[in-house]
């Protein structure tokens, strides 16, 4: 079990969640992985000995996959970022990139990109220097995070849905877009249920969200679909719902144009 693990687990009746990522903050910073980096970046003062003992750690490291001592995505950059700038080490970057991916484990969050900048540096005369190799490294590992979030969150969707999750199913569909119409009415049937028989606000929000969720996908024709509801159906109290997601759907469309007309506004 890692560090952080353990505390966690130690002060798991406390109240710490506010302050949780500090701690893990801080256990990243003083890893075993941290202090590496930190030397190799310093390796002007290491003597010949004692870089070959430091490279070797690492590569035996990164042949045995220890996924404790990479901690997480980042560090392995930094890590594979270093090793280059010794100039003459040439790091296996095909396995630090699927060890770094592997370490990526996507929540309901947004994705995590990394910036390339952050890795740039600068010389004697303060002139910005970038590595190519780690910028590589960066857009390859970037879109394998993306590949494994959206696999998280279409595994989650699929999930919510089968056990009809109402509450889960909200939180998802606000972080992936529909594949198409029948999808989103599968789910817009699913939440529509949910109000006819007894109406709740929270769950007439989830129905709102999702009208104006799936009209940001023009193929889909939510207004168009909303309007066949409307006129086909044969309960008032069902039509009355739908007439009032068209309004809310309308009023939605309101405001996304005048955010684009003042945003060329301001543009001019």
């Amino acid at each position: 079990m890692m560090m952080h693990e353990t505390i966690k687990l130690i002060l798991q009746y406390e109240d710490y969640s506010s302050k949780i990522h500090i701690l893990n903050d801080y256990l990243i910073h003083k890893s075993e992985i941290a202090k590496d980096v930190h030397r190799l970046y310093s390796a002007y003062k290491l003597n010949e000995s004692e870089l070959e003992k430091i490279l070797s750690k690492i590569h035996k490291k990164i042949d045995s996959r220890n996924m404790e001592y990479f901690k997480e995505p980042n560090l392995v950059v930094s890590l594979f970022d270093a090793l280059i700038n010794l100039g003459n080490v040439c790091p296996n970057g095909k396995k630090l990139l699927d060890i770094a991916t592997e370490l990526y484990e996507p929540t309901y969050d947004e994705v995590l990109k990394l910036r390339a900048e952050d890795w740039d540096t600068f010389d004697g005369i303060h002139e910005i220097q970038s590595n190519h190799d780690t910028r590589v490294l960066i857009e390859k590992l970037n879109s394998n995070m993306l590949d494994k979030y959206e696999g998280f969150l279409n595994d989650e969707y699929n999930a919510a849905l089968a056990d009809k999750k109402i509450d889960s199913l909200h939180q998802i569909i606000q972080l992936r877009s529909f594949s198409g119409a029948e999808e989103f009415k599968q789910v817009f049937d699913l939440f529509l249920n949910e109000t006819v028989a007894f109406f709740e606000e929270t769950k007439w929000g989830y129905l709102c969200s999702l009208v104006i969720k799936g009209s940001e996908n023009q193929e889909i024709g939510v207004y168009k679909f909303l309007m066949e509801r409307a006129n086909s159906e044969i309960a008032l109290a069902t039509k009355l719902k739908y007439k009032q997601l068209i309004e809310v759907l309308q009023e939605e469309d309101y405001f996304r144009s005048e955010a684009e007309y003042s945003s060329e506004e301001e543009s001019l």
